[in-house]
């Protein structure tokens, strides 16, 4: 599958998407996203035959998240994609990951592409509950992290380090607005392919970036050869603040209770460090402009109301006042009065009509399978090709182990886990607004 490693050829294609998009009003939907069934039935049809000749089947959860996507509103549709991406990978189907993160990717680039029609259509785009999702920043460079990690797992170093470099730039943007980058896991990722491909220089550059970020992560030694990525704690959690529920913030998800992480391999013992805090990410992008673009709203819907309020306290003295001057034989003025009582009742109306109308709230909508954070390791490659990660608390006592398998890619190799792995039957295809 080509990716976007060829940079010019993407742009030109991402332009020419979001023109027509534009030119259909719709910002960003000119097709609409593949549903989840039909990337997975694909995919499926795409896998040679087993030993016995059989068609590979696919996996009971996946075909549930399917479902549960066919059944779903058209906007969830790259949140599913996304949510689906993650439980492929959780069961090692890493086949089926890379095609639903990039269908996800491809709905998501034509907002926020790096180009001036992009740019332009960011500017209208108000991603609010009534549109397709398209993710926060900390959500999207999610997606290029976990776009370019399936293409790892497939030993494809090239399109990962594209993903993790797209995944970079969303860091940067929000609606309208650029950031500097802060993610030390994908500088740390992308220095990582560099040096399986032999770059060095580029790797060392790289990895110097990561560590300016985040001071403590591990740097590998020049032997190492198998990234070791485990992640740990629950999604972000996104909230509706104000009196409307406009502004959006964010609430940290379950976080771990596991201090010390650890893997055995080849009966050695070695550390993990946090690489990224998914929370910070997510709580930490000031003005972003759908809080303004909200706020906006809802000064319009408090307008709408003190409006409407005042209209009804003018058409009630109006009211009193001419069934005064009526009961006193004065004709003009009750008549005067009379008809400023039926202007306020118009304004009360058409002022009400408008504040109901307006619908401030936040999108609350959120990639509810994500972690609360990642963590890296790195070590020499031995024979062995499985080992296992222990979690302990921060009185040292073992919560838990879990094995895991090194996957090759390239002349390296990677191996990657989560502590808490979904039931994949519980899975839901994503958190809707409420």
């Amino acid at each position: 599958m080509q990716f976007i490693a060829n940079k010019r050829f993407v742009k030109k294609t991402a332009t020419l998407s979001l023109s027509i998009a534009l030119a259909l009003g719709a910002f960003g939907s000119a097709a609409a996203a593949q549903p989840i069934a039909e990337i997975l039935e694909r995919v499926r049809a795409e896998t040679p035959a087993g030993a016995n000749g059989a068609a590979a089947e696919i996996p009971m959860a996946l075909q549930q998240l399917a479902t549960n996507d066919t059944l779903s509103q058209p906007r969830d549709r790259v949140l599913n994609q996304m949510h689906a991406g993650v439980v492929a990978l959780e069961l090692g189907e890493h086949r089926y990951a890379a095609p639903l993160f990039m269908a996800a990717h491809e709905q998501i680039e034509t907002i926020y592409a790096d180009d001036p029609v992009a740019k332009k259509a960011r500017s209208k785009f108000v991603p609010d509950a009534t549109k397709e999702f398209k993710g926060d920043a900390y959500e999207r460079a999610m997606l290029g992290y976990y776009l370019g990690l399936s293409y790892m797992l497939n030993g494809d170093l090239e399109n990962a380090r594209a993903s993790f470099r797209w995944g970079d730039f969303q860091d940067t943007m929000s609606a309208s607005e650029s950031y500097q980058s802060d993610m030390a896991s994908l500088m740390y990722l992308r220095a990582w392919a560099a040096k399986c491909q032999g770059e060095t220089t580029t790797a060392a550059e790289e990895f110097q970036s990561a560590l300016r970020i985040r001071d403590t992560v591990q740097l590998p030694k020049d032997e190492d050869n198998v990234l070791m990525i485990a992640e740990i704690g629950s999604s972000p959690i996104k909230v509706g603040t104000g009196k409307f529920k406009e502004m959006l913030s964010f609430e940290r998800g379950q976080a771990s209770a596991a201090t010390d992480i650890t893997f055995t391999y080849a009966n050695q013992k070695h550390s993990l460090s946090v690489a990224e805090d998914v929370y910070w990410q997510a709580s930490t992008l000031g003005g972003r402009a759908v809080d303004k673009i909200l706020a906006g709203k809802a000064s319009f819907k408090q307008g709408a109301e003190t409006t409407a309020n005042v209209a009804a306290g003018v058409t009630q003295a109006g009211l009193l006042t001419a069934t005064s001057a009526l009961a006193g034989g004065n004709l003009d003025l009750a008549n005067s009065m009379g008809g400023i009582a039926a202007a306020g009742l118009v304004i009360n109306i058409g002022a009400k009509m408008f504040a109901n109308r307006a619908k401030p709230a936040a999108d609350i909508r959120y990639w509810n399978n994500l972690p609360d954070q990642v963590l890296f390791g790195s070590y020499k490659f031995d024979k062995a090709n499985s080992g296992v990660v222990t979690y302990r608390d921060a009185s040292g006592t073992e919560l838990r182990t879990q094995p895991f398998k090194v996957q090759p890619t390239g002349s390296c190799y990677v191996a990657w886990v989560r502590e808490s792995a979904e039931a994949p039957a519980a899975v839901s295809a994503a958190v809707a607004s409420k």
